[in-house]
């Protein structure tokens, strides 16, 4: 049967094809209904790195910890520590010390009473949501009056930087986590 004008014709190609329409209609559906749900996955497990800061003057207990603020864990590919703008990203614990005792030694009286401790292992290392990890500790022992100049400890904690680079669970490099 030969159809006259568009609209015959579109309704008899439609009736004839009614059930390919709507295969195909409900194929783009479901991919598009898939990309979404992928999307809502990807950021409903995103994580959200922070570096804090703590002093306490009182115990001569100063710290930098990690903390992921985000929906998802964060795993950690690089941690880079600065201090007076020189970076120390490989360097071994007691090297790291004693750099830092040299940037603290104005600051400090009894350089002897400073001790250091860092996490190690942060490279692929996972940090689930809502915890935190400590990155530097410096702890002055057995605290006295006048061990160390409150605003010069400071203003050399101030001169120290961490830079963080991390990714989510699905593989995607998140943007990069710094404090200065």
């Amino acid at each position: 049967m030969e159809c006259v004008g568009f609209f015959t014709c579109t309704w008899s190609w439609l009736d004839e094809n009614v059930a390919a329409v709507i295969a195909t209609c409900a194929m783009a559906a479901t991919v598009w209904q898939g990309y979404l749900a992928r999307k809502h996955n990807k950021l409903s497990v995103k994580p959200l790195l922070d570096v804090r800061r703590v002093c306490s003057h009182n115990t001569g207990e100063f710290s930098y910890t990690l903390c992921n603020h985000g929906l998802g864990p964060a795993i950690i590919t690089s941690l880079s520590l600065k201090i007076n703008n020189v970076e120390y990203s490989k360097v071994t614990t007691e090297a790291l010390a004693s750099v830092l005792s040299l940037h603290f030694e104005q600051s400090i009286t009894h350089p002897e009473k400073l001790y250091f401790s860092r996490y190690k292992h942060l490279s692929s290392s996972p940090i689930k949501s809502g915890s935190s990890i400590p990155i530097l500790k410096i702890s002055i022992a057995d605290i006295e009056e006048g061990d160390f100049n409150p605003i010069l400890i400071i203003d050399d904690l101030d001169k120290i930087s961490f830079s963080v680079s991390y990714k989510s669970i699905y593989e995607e490099e998140q943007p990069q986590c710094t404090y200065n």
